[in-house]
């Protein structure tokens, strides 16, 4: 099978699925027009994507770099307030000694 074709940058939608569509390659692999038609979409759909992902990337490193570390985040890292659960590890669900039913 050969290389299905890709949108080239700055290349607009309808020119692409223009030329996707008449692709003598595309036509041999894919004869039924429907079919040809959803690859092409979903190659030009594969474009926007990757650049939606590289705009978020983007973004999210110059908010970063604004905003510096967030305040409050998660508290320190040294092991206090965490791995406790619930009640704040205080013997729940835990025997104490002592007999059943005591409270």
């Amino acid at each position: 099978m050969s290389p299905i074709p890709s949108p080239r940058s700055e290349e607009p939608k309808k020119t692409f699925i223009s030329r996707c569509m008449s692709d003598s390659v595309m036509n041999k692999e894919f004869p039924d027009i429907k079919q040809r038609n959803a690859v092409c979409y979903r190659q030009w759909r594969a474009k926007e994507l990757m650049k939606l992902s590289s705009k978020y990337k983007e973004e999210k490193m110059a908010n970063k770099d604004e905003t510096g570390p967030r305040s409050g985040s998660r508290g320190p890292r040294d092991g206090r307030g965490q791995g406790r659960g619930r009640a704040g590890g205080k013997g729940v669900g835990k025997r104490t000694g002592g007999k059943r039913g005591d409270c």
